[in-house]
Formats: structure tokens, C-alpha cells, sequence
């Protein structure tokens, strides 16, 4: 049994609390994050349990990562560059009754021993992940029976909207303890991306960008060359090679097989669902689409639903 207590030692140097709801690209961005610390030591606690509880104690273990040749017990005592750890709308890591998912994420309870659970921290952030409803809802649907994340599709939709409405206070208020990331300019602009490395202090990498869609599962659409030769499994058992040079350099033609991944149609995932009345019930609360226009700059929400 672990025994908890405060140190005034600093154990981490970034630690970042994620927040995003599931199919939003969390795994691929938060992969990214620790690339931008290669060679740094750094570890990942994935889809933590909500409230007041310790974020090391993962489950299912092998979706967490920490330090090469540092064993898991160890983790929590070991001074690190950078400490991530997630929350989702995981319908069975969420507080009971939650109508917030911020609120059942960034507990006050799990707040007043957030320091004893993961040691002292030199920076701490907030990271929101949202990725634009049309092509999020489409991808959900695509795997709702097979994700954790909840089912029932209103509340998809409000936690949508309150991920958005949190990301345009932090904009208005100039937030500089909370980093909003937008998936959709994460995967398609490169200096957004190293906009976003240079805040979080990192040194600025893609070397694992075509690798990181398989994590978390993968793309709800896609079966590429790369999930032939790379599954989820290999990634969490190989997931150090990813953010070592030479693996790059080693990889040759299979690097050439591997760069149809980078060409997916993430932005369309919405087409093939257009004439699902489920995804034009979702899209057509008024209130998503005035968000979604406002922070993705498009109508793809309206676009979902016209030809129905």
C-alpha cells in the first residue's frame, strides 16, 4: 500500500490535466504532448478515475506509461519533465449522477489532495481537447458500442457544448492556466502545433504524428496500411521507440506505408452518416451550431445535416 504525503520536492516540472471527450483525438494529441518531451523523462496516466481519487491507480494498467526502466510503483516518486494525466467521459470512471463533465472531472475533493496524489509541480496546466461536433458525433456513433464513453446521446451533446463554452471563456478571459487544443487545426496546421509545443515548453517534433491515430483505439473509419503493421496492442508494448530518433531513421519503405495515415479524411467523417437521423438530431440543437461556428470557423454542423 502506498503512503501518501507531501514533499516539498518538486516532482514535476509540467504537469497537465486533460480534459476531452472520447473520439476527439485525446490519444493522438496527448501522444503528441509527450513527444514534444523526447529524451526528458515523462509519464502518461490514461483516463483516470473521477473525483477523489489517486491518478495513479489506472485501469486498465497497460494504457498508462511511465519512465524507461522505471518500474510503475516508482512513478509517483520519480522527478519527471512532465506528467500528463486524462479525463473522459467514461461513463464508468465519471461521479455518479454527473451532469457536468467538467465539474465530475476537475473535482474539488480530488483538488485538496491533488498534491499529496502526484507531488509538488513547478507549472501546472488545464488541457481542453475538442474536436467539431459533426465529424466527433460520426465518430462516436461509428464505435458506440464499443467505447466506454457514455451512450446516451443528449448528454454527448451537452458535454459538447460545455467543453466549447469552457473554451471560448478561456479565450475571453485570457486564460493563461488553461490550454485549449482544437483538433481539427492540431491535425491540419503545423503552426498551431508549434505554437502549441512552444507554450507547453517542449522541443517542437511530428517525427510520431503519422503513428499516434492507432492509440486509443484507433480511427472509428480507417484501416490502413498502418493498422496492418502497427496495432493498438504494439503501441503500448513498443510505445518508447516511438519518440527515439533512430526509429525514424530506421524505418525506410515502411515509413512510406505508414504516410497514408497522414492523408485519413478525418474533417468528412460526418458524410457517412448525413441521413442518420441520430447524428441530424444531435447537430441540430441551435446552441452547437452557434458554438461550433464560432470556434471552428464553419458550418460543418449545419453542412451534417442539409441533405437530409
Amino acid at each position: 500500500m502506498t503512503t501518501l504525503q507531501t514533499s516539498p520536492m518538486v516532482i514535476n516540472e509540467l504537469e497537465l490535466r486533460v480534459c476531452g471527450l472520447q473520439r476527439s483525438g485525446n490519444h493522438a494529441i496527448i501522444t503528441w504532448i509527450v513527444e514534444q518531451f523526447a529524451g526528458r523523462p515523462a509519464c502518461f496516466l490514461n483516463n483516470v478515475r473521477h473525483g477523489d481519487h489517486d491518478p495513479y491507480v489506472v485501469a486498465p494498467q497497460r494504457f498508462a506509461y511511465g519512465m524507461d526502466g522505471v518500474p510503475q510503483e516508482a512513478w509517483r516518486d520519480t522527478p519527471k519533465d512532465l506528467l500528463v494525466y486524462s479525463y473522459e467521459d467514461d461513463a464508468k470512471r465519471l461521479l455518479p449522477n454527473a451532469t457536468s463533465l467538467l465539474a465530475s472531472a476537475f473535482s474539488p475533493a480530488f483538488e485538496a489532495r491533488r498534491e499529496a496524489y502526484l507531488g509538488r509541480s513547478a507549472r501546472r496546466l488545464d488541457v481542453l481537447i475538442l474536436r467539431d461536433p459533426a465529424n466527433n458525433f460520426a465518430s462516436r456513433l461509428k464505435k458506440l458500442e464499443k467505447l466506454t464513453g457514455v451512450k446516451d446521446l443528449p448528454t454527448i451533446v451537452a458535454y459538447w457544448k460545455e467543453l466549447a463554452r469552457a473554451a471560448i471563456a478561456v479565450e475571453e478571459r485570457g486564460d493563461e492556466d488553461t490550454v485549449v487544443v482544437l483538433y481539427n487545426r492540431w491535425f491540419a496546421d503545423r503552426k498551431y502545433r508549434q505554437t502549441l509545443s512552444r507554450r507547453l515548453g517542449g522541443t517542437f517534433s511530428d517525427a510520431s504524428l503519422r503513428h499516434v491515430s492507432e492509440i486509443g483505439g484507433g480511427s472509428s473509419f480507417d484501416k490502413t496500411a498502418m493498422s496492418a503493421d502497427l496495432t493498438y496492442g504494439d503501441v503500448f508494448k513498443h510505445w518508447r521507440k516511438l519518440f527515439r530518433p533512430q526509429t525514424y531513421r530506421r524505418l525506410g519503405e515502411y515509413w512510406k506505408r505508414l504516410n497514408g495515415a497522414r492523408q485519413m479524411k478525418v474533417m468528412d467523417r460526418w458524410k457517412d452518416f448525413e441521413q442518420d437521423p441520430r447524428l441530424h438530431d444531435m447537430l441540430a440543437d441551435p446552441e452547437l451550431q452557434a458554438l461550433s461556428r464560432r470556434i471552428f470557423g464553419e458550418r460543418s454542423a449545419e453542412r451534417a445535416t442539409a441533405g437530409r
